[in-house]
């Protein structure tokens, strides 16, 4: 099971230092010649904040995955896009989508933010591996 560790630091997000600046679409052409390493399909966006690479939504984790740059700082944000149903009966709600208790299990609830967290970690890490190469 995950550790309450786990759990709390499982949607911060991950900085990594480069050593030099480094521009957005430089970090995506090397990102995109490596796009196999990656779990899941990513594309530069751009939007009212400026630009990310965003990857697409894990519907599993109910996980997006962003990376942004400011100067030689490389961000990788977990964003938790849950979209779910609930039937309540008597003052009782439960989740009856594919990911809530009834499906998954208490334990299978109760490990998603730790395996948000590895997810992320994993994402940083190759990341890391291809800028630093």
């Amino acid at each position: 099971m995950a550790s309450f560790k786990d759990t709390m630091t499982s949607e911060r997000p991950i900085k990594i230092e480069l050593g030099r600046e480094m521009e957005l679409e430089e970090i995506y052409e090397k990102m995109n010649q490596r796009a196999s390493d990656f779990k899941m399909p990513f594309k530069l966006k751009k939007g009212l904040f400026g630009k990310k690479i965003e990857f697409e939504r894990d519907s599993d984790l109910e996980l997006v995955v962003t990376v942004t740059v400011k100067g030689s700082e490389v961000t990788v944000r977990p964003i938790v896009q849950q979209n779910h149903t609930t039937v309540g009966v008597g003052g009782f709600e439960a989740r009856v989508d594919k990911n809530g208790m009834l499906r998954k299990g208490f334990r299978g609830v109760l490990e998603m933010p730790a395996e948000r967290g590895k997810r992320v970690a994993e994402t940083a890490e190759i990341i890391k591996n291809i800028l630093t190469c």
